[in-house]
């Protein structure tokens, strides 16, 4: 019987510079998942922060970010990504005061 659940996949900060970045989930053996929403914050007030949104090693959003407490300082991402048993979902940014993230989606047992 498969089972479909709505679930946060990732809450925290990403702070990492270098590839291949943070892994924020693997999916698990007999699971898919599908992304459905990725917001993210500047939390760095001294300018423009680059967000890189990665599944299984490919760039699928690379926001700018304004200067942390400015107008544009946050944007949400929504997309509808499948990801297979063994896919990694990583993020990587520009400056190293961060970036707060929330990745959420559903996971499908298979």
């Amino acid at each position: 019987m498969a089972l479909l659940h709505a679930t946060q996949l990732f809450t925290g900060t990403i702070v990492v510079l270098t590839n291949p970045g943070t892994t924020l989930y693997t999916v698990p053996a007999g699971n898919r998942i599908i992304v459905r929403s990725v917001a993210v914050r500047n939390l760095w007030g001294g300018g423009v922060n680059r967000f890189f949104f990665k599944v299984n090693g490919t760039i699928v959003w690379d926001p700018n970010l304004n200067a942390g407490g400015t107008s544009g300082d946050s944007q949400e991402f929504r997309p509808w990504i499948v990801a297979t048993p063994g896919q990694l979902l990583q993020a990587l940014v520009t400056n190293a005061n961060g970036v707060g993230v929330v990745v959420s989606g559903s996971i499908y047992t298979i």
